[in-house]
Order: structure tokens, then C-alpha cells, then sequence
């Protein structure tokens, strides 16, 4: 039987697992990406592959003179003693007839000698691995002579499992991706090419842009090397120029996509191209190096179908994808767009973005992958992964899935190996069940009620927001100030030091309002968004609002998420927190809001449902909440009080440290942080 098909399949689970497994880092607020994340990586899966090889060591113990190895292992067997002296001693204490235990000798020495090189360092030891490639070969040889001595059963099990996790995982064991805002390329070009006489790059329109890089990319590298830039061009060159650089040493399978945070145009594909073409002393870019575009606000998520058409369309951005196979990968952002919109205009500008760059894609001929910026609380793209997955508009997924696991979600879903094994079960049936059977389209009527419900939502969000003093309240009625000061943060609480509501990043917006028992971002403007349908249309809107949640997953996934977020408000504690705003006509001016459109939402998800009550479909969870709330409330009484004071000391070293324990409890007592 051939591998061809199973290699293949291999392949495919690969890129969905380790996807899962990866790390991201953020330049936003780190002075530099390092070598020791993919060195840490490395170490790792060698550490593993050398477990695989003694636990397979001890299991097979098969003589010669029982089963003949194959000529081909027999071969690679004396090479490898008359290439590598220091190997004699090992292979000297085992019987000439233990050819198997003699052939797992070599790997784990060669393994050992691997796990010494440290690539970005200087050249390899004697015998070390060059690439995960050269394991696979050698658990290849072994495999083929089982299969031919009879030995098929091992050959299919313990040897089997290594060697997909060798193909799968190989030396780097996740992918590294690095992330950075469009703005500090747009300024890195801007200041490069002034400084080769062209001014006023970040002024310039679109398509100018477009025509500008595409001229000079040729001569990104003369210009960079003749430039003395600033200390943030300096920076941002750097992280090109080690991408480069450790692309080469640990092999291109260690990277995973470069972000582009914020991306708002075609033009910013570009310029990173720019970039890691010149800051690697390059003509071109190098093949290796993929760019995903992250959109993740409103308007640049109704604006991806047409920026991800132009990028496709630019013959030097073609040339480059089609040197990867012609794969893009396409990052939403879940998070920001909740947070600039509101609930309901996020997940339908989610969904929609997703449905039409699927056909921007399939008409170039492209394939495309989207990576999912979930964060684990509701307010972020949480819940269920495996429902969410279910959700999502028809072809969207097609055997391919990037998602992130951060915060508080990683331990719930992988501190215990079960847990970690269900849940990626879970998403594995989920992704294969919608690639296998997509969903149908919705119908129209469908479609037409999501954008108006959705465009009320949005109006309704957006008036709370930009009221009068939201943000003095926000900074009031939650703890915000305490989460700033936190010291775990991978990032700043904000992208500049201006105190905007814009400027403020999604984890410490969803955080403060989960802390404060609002959770605000999992629900509000889905009651507003239905009210003003259903009034616009009159009785019969309910009905087909009821037929989309029994046949639409997308939205069964909007009300279950909601349901959940509503569920875990708690309007009294809520109200608490919103008496530590001192204007009390202010106060009760957003307090209002808030609380009627808690009902508003809560009336709406009844009727629709059916439900007599929240979760009334989900006992158990229902009754997790219920048990679990009488253990955390304390802590946020403890916490207003402790808030309160602090305000009025805020030099008082031992308030902060309790307030932040408090911060700490409510987190964990309620499984959720930003």
C-alpha cells in the first residue's frame, strides 16, 4: 500500500494541530523577537522524539535470527558505525543480533548530538540532525524492514506514532508567528524612502502606493544598507532581518505567517514584502515567507473582500503567493471588532467577511485559510470552540483551521492530557463535519434580517459608547486602573498613552467588564438589534427569526453565546460597582442603558428560543453558574471596597497587592479573563 494518500492526510492533520499548538509574538510592546522562543520550541520536540526512541528501545527487543532486518537498514546500520566512531562504545554493549535496538541506538545519539546544536550559533556537532527530514528517513528505514520481517504490528504502532509525530512536529514543534501594526511599516517605508530622496510615501493614496513599492522593491536592500535609520525603523529591519536569519537556521517550517495587525489596504501587503526583501539583502522576498493580513474592526472587516481582491490581483503579489502554492492565510480579529462594534455587528461582519473572500479566493485560484484571533472569554470570540466551528459560513473552513488558545484557556483545556485530548477531538470532528458537509447557504431573507438587526446593534452600542461620560464611568464602575498595573500583561493595556476609548487594547476592555460582572462585550445591542426588526416588520419577524435559530448554525451559535454571557451577568453586583461613579447623574444615565438593555436582550433570546429561562437547555451548566456564583461574589464586594480605597490612596502599596489578588480571584472563580 502506498504512503502517498496518508503522507497527504498527514500533512493536513499537521497544519490543523499545529496550528493549535503555536506560539504567537506580538511586536506591539515587545522591543524584539528573539531566538530563544524557537531554540525553547526545538528543545522540546527533541526532548520528545528521545523519549519515542527510548520507550521504543525497550519495546523492541527482536533478534536477527528471528526476523532478518532488510538489506537497506543493514547498510544504513554500517555506515553509520564506520561514519561515527563515537558511536562504537553504545553499539559495542548491545548483541550484534539486536540490529533494531542497535538502529534506535544511532537515532537517540544522533538526537542527543541535536539537541547540543543550537543552529543559530554556528555549525552542527558531529552526527546531529540538519532536519527533522533526515529523522523521518531513519524511522522510514526502520518501518520498511519491519514491514518486510514480519513485524508489521510494530511497525503500525509504537513506530507508527513517532513517526507521524516526527512528520507533524518535526524539530520545531510549533510554529512561531510574529505580528506587528500596519502603521510602523507604513512609517518604517515612509522614512526609508525619504531618506533615498522620495518623500511623502505615507500620504499618498492607494494605488500610488502600490505603484510606488512595486517600482522600488528591486532596490529595497541598496537603500536600507546605505540608511541610518531611527531607532523604530532600526527595530522593525531587525525583526525582518532575524526572520531571515532564523528561517535559515531552523528551516522555514518554524515560521508561521507574519500579521499585519490593523491592515487596512492592499498596500500593506506590500510593504512588508518591502520590507523583508530589503532587510534581507534581497531582490524579491524569499518564498518562505507568508503575509496575513488581520482585520479586525468593522469597517476593515466590510472592507477585507475588496483589499484581499486588490492584494490578488497585483502581478508581484501573485508571483510571490504562487511560489507557496498559491495558499493565503487571512487572520479576523475577534476581539477589536467586538469591541468597536458591539456584539451582534461583530460576529455578522465576521461572517460576512469570511462568506465573500471565500469567493474572492476561489476566483483567483487561490486557496485560503483563515485564522481565527479567538480570545477565551465571551467578549472575544469565546465559547465553545467546536460550536463556533460548527458556525461558520459554508466553505469557510475546507480542511483548514488556524486558531488561537491564550490566556486562562490554555490550562482549562490542556494542564490535564483528557481534557487536552477531548477538546482537540472535538475540534477535529467539528472541522472535518463542515468540510464534509458544509452547511447550505442562508437563505436571503435570512441575510437580510442579520444586516438590519446588526445596523440597529451597531447604532445602539455605538450611542453608549460615545454618551457622555462613558468613559468616565467605565474607568469607575470597573477595575481597569487595577488591571493596567498588573504585572503579567505580554503587552501594554494600550496601544498609545492617550486615555481613549481607541486606544485601549480588547483584553483589558473585556477583562474590566467581566471583573465587574457587566460583561458587557458578550451581549449588549443583540436585545436593540431584534426590538428594531421586529418592530420594522411587525409580528410575523418573529417567526422567522425562530425558523433561522432551528436551521441557521451561525445563528443557534449567536443566541448560545449570548445566552451564556447573559447568564453569567450579574446586574446586582453590576449596579454595585456602578455606584463607585461619583456623578450620580452620570451614573444613572449609562446604568440605565445598560440595565434596559439587559432585559431587552434577555426578553428577546426567551422568545426566540422558547426557553422558559437562560441555559433551560443546558441544566448542567446552568447549575454550575448557580453553585459558583455564591463563591465569588464576596470577592467582588471585597474588591469594590478595596477599589474605593485605593482611589483615595493610590500610594498605598497594600491595597493594590490585595486589590490585585482580588482581580485574581474573581478570574479564577469565574474561568474567565480578557
Amino acid at each position: 500500500m502506498s504512503d502517498q494518500p496518508l503522507r497527504r492526510d498527514i500533512h493536513l492533520l499537521g497544519d490543523l494541530l499545529g496550528e493549535v499548538i503555536r506560539e504567537q509574538a506580538g511586536l506591539e510592546g515587545f522591543e524584539e523577537v528573539t531566538a530563544q522562543t524557537l531554540q525553547r520550541h526545538r528543545q522540546v520536540a527533541l526532548s520528545l522524539h528521545l523519549q519515542q526512541a527510548r520507550d521504543l528501545f525497550i519495546a523492541l527487543g527482536i533478534s536477527t535470527r528471528q526476523a532478518p532486518i532488510a538489506p537497506s537498514l543493514a547498510q544504513a546500520l554500517a555506515e553509520a558505525e564506520a561514519r561515527w566512531p563515537a558511536l562504537r562504545e553504545r553499539l559495542d554493549r548491545l548483541s550484534p543480533y539486536e540490529a533494531y535496538r542497535r538502529w534506535i541506538t544511532v537515532i537517540a545519539w544522533r538526537l542527543e548530538q541535536t539537541m547540543r546544536w543550537d543552529p543559530m550559533a554556528g555549525p552542527p556537532p558531529e552526527g546531529a540532525y540538519r532536519s527533522a527530514r533526515e529523522l523521518v528517513e531513519d524511522l522510514e528505514r526502520m518501518r520498511e524492514s519491519l514491514r518486510e520481517g514480519r513485524g508489521e504490528r510494530i511497525a503500525e504502532g509504537l513506530l507508527w506514532d513517532w513517526w507521524i509525530q516526527a512528520r507533524v512536529f518535526g524539530f520545531h514543534m510549533a510554529r512561531l508567528d510574529v505580528r506587528q501594526e500596519a502603521r510602523r511599516h507604513t512609517e518604517a517605508v515612509a522614512e526609508l524612502l525619504q531618506g533615498a530622496g522620495i518623500a511623502n510615501y505615507a500620504e499618498l493614496p492607494e494605488e500610488d502606493q502600490i505603484a510606488l513599492l512595486t517600482e522600488t522593491l528591486p532596490r529595497a536592500a541598496e537603500w536600507i544598507r546605505r540608511a541610518s535609520p531611527s531607532p523604530e525603523t532600526a527595530e522593525t529591519l531587525a525583526v525582518f532581518r532575524l526572520i531571515h536569519q532564523a528561517a535559515q537556521a531552523y528551516g522555514p517550517e518554524a515560521l508561521g505567517p507574519y500579521i499585519i495587525s490593523m491592515a487596512r489596504s492592499a498596500a500593506d501587503a506590500l510593504a512588508v514584502l518591502w520590507l523583508m526583501a530589503g532587510a534581507s539583502g534581497l531582490s524579491a522576498p524569499p518564498p518562505f515567507f507568508r503575509v496575513a493580513p488581520l482585520f479586525e474592526t468593522i469597517s476593515t472587516l466590510r472592507e477585507a473582500p475588496r483589499i484581499l481582491e486588490r492584494m490578488l490581483s497585483l502581478p508581484l503579489y501573485r508571483e510571490h503567493l504562487s511560489r507557496q502554492g498559491n495558499h493565503q492565510v487571512v487572520m479576523i480579529g475577534y476581539s477589536d471588532s467586538t469591541k468597536d462594534g458591539g456584539y451582534l455587528a461583530a460576529v455578522w461582519a465576521l461572517y460576512r467577511a469570511q462568506a465573500e473572500m471565500v469567493r474572492v479566493a476561489r476566483a483567483h485560484g487561490v486557496t485560503l485559510t483563515f485564522f481565527h484571533g479567538r480570545g477565551g472569554a465571551l467578549g472575544r470570540g469565546g465559547g465553545p470552540a467546536a460550536r463556533s466551528i460548527l458556525g461558520l459560513p459554508p466553505d469557510a473552513v475546507g480542511g483548514r483551521l488556524r486558531m488561537t488558545e491564550q490566556g486562562e484557556v490554555l490550562a482549562e483545556r490542556y494542564d490535564d492530557p483528557h481534557i487536552a485530548y477531548r477538546h482537540l477531538e472535538q475540534i477535529l470532528w467539528a472541522t472535518l463535519r463542515v468540510s464534509a458537509l458544509p452547511s447550505p447557504e442562508p437563505e436571503a431573507a435570512w441575510v437580510d434580517a442579520m444586516e438590519r438587526m446588526s445596523e440597529a446593534a451597531y447604532r445602539a452600542y455605538r450611542e453608549l459608547l460615545e454618551s457622555p461620560g462613558f468613559l468616565a464611568y467605565f474607568e469607575r464602575a470597573t477595575p481597569i486602573d487595577g488591571i493596567e498595573e498588573l504585572p503579567i500583561a505580554s503587552r501594554p493595556a494600550r496601544r498609545r498613552p492617550e486615555r481613549r476609548l481607541e486606544d485601549l487594547r480588547a483584553i483589558p476592555w473585556v477583562f474590566s467588564w467581566t471583573q465587574s460582572r457587566h460583561l458587557l462585550p458578550g451581549w449588549f445591542g443583540l436585545g436593540s438589534g431584534v426590538e428594531a426588526f421586529v418592530q420594522a416588520e411587525g409580528g410575523s419577524a418573529w417567526s422567522l427569526l425562530e425558523e433561522m435559530a432551528r436551521r441557521w448554525p451561525f445563528f443557534q451559535v449567536v443566541l448560545a453565546d449570548a445566552a451564556l454571557a447573559l447568564a453569567k451577568t450579574d446586574l446586582g453586583i453590576a449596579r454595585a460597582y456602578a455606584e463607585l461613579v461619583p456623578d450620580e447623574s452620570l451614573r444613572e444615565a449609562i446604568w440605565s442603558r445598560i440595565e434596559q438593555e439587559y432585559y431587552r436582550t434577555r426578553r428577546a433570546l426567551l422568545r426566540i428560543t422558547g426557553l422558559p429561562d437562560l441555559l433551560e437547555d443546558i441544566p448542567w451548566l446552568k447549575r454550575s453558574i448557580q453553585v459558583r456564583n455564591p463563591y465569588v461574589d464576596p470577592l467582588n464586594f471585597i474588591q469594590i471596597l478595596l477599589l474605593r480605597r485605593w482611589r483615595e490612596q493610590p500610594e498605598a502599596e497594600g491595597l493594590r497587592e490585595a486589590l490585585w489578588l482580588t482581580i485574581q480571584g474573581v478570574a479564577a472563580g469565574l474561568r474567565a479573563t480578557g
